[in-house]
């Protein structure tokens, strides 16, 4: 589940830069290969994390009208999240991840102030590599959302 709440600034034309905070939750479960067993003969450990990030994205977005209700965007940028549950860093998680997130949404305008919107999320986190230790080489994250709500706008 993700909370949060965006703020456009507009540049130029249809450019904008979007940046804001979201709260997200990130389940994953990772394996550990025994490595005392030449053979592989044996399933390797399976642990399951879950943690909530309080993420920061700054992304440029595109958006237009399609017809004089209905809108489109894309945004897409990097986005910084920050380890909101610690107890997990002391396993070997890093408390800090560096990710991609690309958003595409559509919008349909109620009045000139409000419009519902629907939309879907891709994230790609951990490019700082969200896991250092003896057995795992390196952990990343592929989240994909489905939202809908509400758009407020003056």
């Amino acid at each position: 589940m993700t909370f949060g709440a965006l703020l456009n600034l507009n540049l130029f034309g249809l450019l904008n830069l979007t940046t804001g905070i979201d709260l997200i939750n990130k389940k994953y479960d990772y394996g550990i290969p025994y490595v005392n067993d030449p053979l592989n003969t044996l399933d390797s450990t399976v642990n399951s994390v879950k943690n909530q990030y309080l993420n920061i994205p700054l992304n440029l977005n595109y958006s237009g009208m399609v017809s004089e209700k209905v809108g489109l965007s894309f945004s897409g940028g990097p986005y910084f999240g920050i380890l909101l549950n610690p107890e997990n860093a002391v396993n070997g998680f890093k408390d800090f991840d560096l990710g991609l997130n690309g958003i595409l949404t559509g919008n349909y305008m109620l009045n000139p102030f409000m419009s519902v919107i629907l939309g879907t999320k891709l994230q790609y986190g951990g490019l700082n590599n969200l896991l250092s230790s003896n057995t795992i080489e390196k952990v990343t994250l592929t989240n994909w959302d489905v939202f809908t709500g509400l758009r407020f706008g003056f």
